[in-house]
């Protein structure tokens, strides 16, 4: 009966001293298992203390911190021999906890004054290296960051903690800033390639890159951009403001539903002292909402004239725009200079859609354009051989059904048709009333050349290099004599205006050598005011040479141009080249 009392005693006493063990954690040390050494980077007005100075890999390592009097522990943790950073929590006060891993470790401690909060960031990628000017601030006082990571991969995500705290790029890539909260600040970065997963073999892609690395937009985190996205009120003022290079701004309460620690909050107050965008008579800003087409473009206008100092003038009448008359008064001018500059084009040959919403990638595209920014589009592989055009034997005027002895055009489909410039469109059709297309008039032009070789290869969204008029876009755009759309189309069959094929003619002239004498002003003309201001001079030139002629006091600039009218304006620049005709 003792020896049974003595064994239960015996084995109540070893579960007490198991128990104990697993209250006391994990750190109940396997004598045969490796041990990790531990060590304390040297760290100034505080002493730092470890539960253990080794540990095998899965136990807990306890550190205690006692700054002293006036300052604060700010950040506590430690990294492996590969310099791989582990966070330490702190489970209670001054005492902070992390799990060992299978390898040496350094404990590093952060402490600063009272009052002062810090900066740390982190990055998995070796490469990329990140650096905070202050490394500590005071709430309120503005911090940069600077990225430096090697040139074929960029940024994909940046997030902070606290989570609410939001930094915004600065002109050129990889510096940003953000305004120092109440507490201190871990910024974790991520990079990868330089991809958007959701823009690539798009046409706006090289667009979006170069805005991104400009600083002047961001992507919307775990590698996206989110292109079609519409812009709101507040991303367009921080792009803008982002552009100027984030002046100094004054920061103050503006409007009711902006606070001022909000990542566009400066931007809002810039705006509203250049008079860019402002807000609501209701005193709101109303950051959230969606900015249509002519409000941007209204904005840009602004920020050309106010920012950039430029010549700012109404330029364009729209006449092109058969939803023109939508346009807001208060956006008319801003409108009209957009279109002339490129920085706004219709959604379609003749619709503008003033009250549309402008995405994420039209935006990058708008403030490129702004700074004069086309970036190079990817080239599409002509693998297929282009298809033949298709030659037509010139026929005789009186061979074309549609063509009277007695038409005013008679001479100048003669001429084209039988040089081989202008073919028929049929058997015995020529369509004098037919549309000349862009693509249309780039053959015309390269068979008025004589169609010469050419290299290269299209690089236009919506070419695929297989087209009959391959060779003449190439030429033609390779000479400058045409170009492509501000989204990289090229838009073959949108349909060419006078002053367009005008100013086409004209670079082409130049390129020959031909006399450019312009002797006739446009003022003589009830509707020379309305001709584009890139197209005034080829336009001079045209009617002094009376490639062009007005009707009753009308030149039409804007107007469409027929196969009869290109047909008579060839015919005339050969006379005037000194073609037999």
């Amino acid at each position: 009966m003792k020896k049974t009392r003595a064994y239960v005693i015996l084995t109540l006493a070893i579960l007490l001293i198991l128990s104990v063990g697993v209250l006391a954690g994990k750190n109940v040390i396997d004598s045969n298992a490796v041990q990790h050494a531990v060590s304390v980077q040297e760290t100034e007005h505080a002493a730092v203390t470890l539960s253990q100075s080794g540990l095998p890999a899965g136990r807990t390592l306890e550190v205690t911190v006692l700054p002293e009097h006036g300052y604060r522990t700010a950040f506590v943790w430690m990294e492996d021999a590969a310099s791989n950073r582990i966070t330490m929590t702190e489970e209670k006060e001054q005492t902070y906890q992390a799990v060992m891993p299978d390898s040496d470790v350094t404990v590093f401690v952060t402490v600063l004054p009272q009052g002062s909060f810090g900066i740390r960031c982190d990055c998995s990628d070796p490469e990329i290296t990140v650096t905070a000017e202050p490394s500590a601030a005071a709430p309120g006082e503005d911090v940069r960051l600077t990225v430096q990571l090697p040139e074929e991969k960029r940024v994909q995500s940046v997030e902070c903690t606290p989570a609410e705290m939001n930094l915004y790029t600065v002109r050129g890539s990889g510096v940003y800033t953000f305004t120092m909260p109440e507490e201190d600040v871990t910024v974790q970065l991520s990079a990868g390639p330089r991809v958007f997963s959701d823009v690539e073999s798009t046409w706006y892609e090289n667009y979006v890159y170069a805005a991104v690395d400009r600083g002047y937009m961001t992507g919307t985190g775990s590698g996206v951009f989110q292109p079609d996205e519409p812009v709101t009120r507040a991303q367009a003022v921080q792009a803008l403001y982002a552009m100027a290079g984030y002046p100094e701004t004054e920061l103050r309460e503006l409007y009711t539903d902006i606070p001022a620690g909000t990542w566009y909050a400066k931007a809002t107050v810039w705006a509203a002292d250049q008079d860019i965008l402002n807000g609501f008579e209701d005193n709101t800003f109303r950051p959230d909402l969606p900015i249509t087409r002519q409000q941007m473009a209204t904005a840009i206008h602004r920020y050309a004239s106010h920012v950039m100092g430029m010549d700012a003038t109404d330029r364009s009448s729209l006449s092109g725009f058969a939803d023109r008359d939508s346009v807001a008064g208060y956006a008319s001018a801003s409108v009209k200079w957009a279109v002339s500059q490129g920085i706004l084009d219709g959604i379609t040959p003749d619709l503008l859609e003033p009250e549309g919403l402008v995405p994420r990638s039209q935006l990058a595209v708008m403030l490129l354009a702004l700074n004069g920014e086309r970036p190079s589009q990817q080239v599409v592989s002509q693998a297929a051989q282009a298809e033949e055009e298709p030659e037509v034997t010139a026929l005789p005027s009186e061979d074309l059904e549609d063509v009277k002895d007695n038409a005013w055009y008679l001479d100048g489909v003669n001429f084209t048709v039988s040089h081989g410039y202008m073919n028929p469109v049929g058997e015995h059709v020529f369509m004098p009333k037919g549309l000349v297309t862009r693509q249309q008039a780039t053959r015309i032009l390269y068979a008025l050349d004589g169609k010469p070789e050419v290299t290269g290869t299209v690089s236009f969204a919506d070419l695929t290099g297989r087209e009959g008029y391959t060779d003449a876009v190439i030429w033609a755009t390779q000479h400058g004599f045409i170009t492509g759309y501000y989204d990289a189309t090229f838009r073959p069959d949108a349909v060419i205006t006078r002053q367009q094929f005008v100013a086409m003619l004209y670079k082409y002239a130049f390129y020959k050598g031909y006399d450019l004498t312009a002797s006739v002003e446009l003022d003589q003309f009830d509707d020379g005011g309305d001709v584009v201001p890139y197209a005034v001079e080829p336009m001079r030139w045209a009617a002094t040479h009376q490639i062009v002629q007005g009707s009753h006091g009308i030149l039409g600039p804007a107007e469409q141009l027929t196969r009869a009218q290109v047909a008579c304006m060839i015919h005339t620049f050969g006379v005037y080249r000194n073609e037999d005709g």
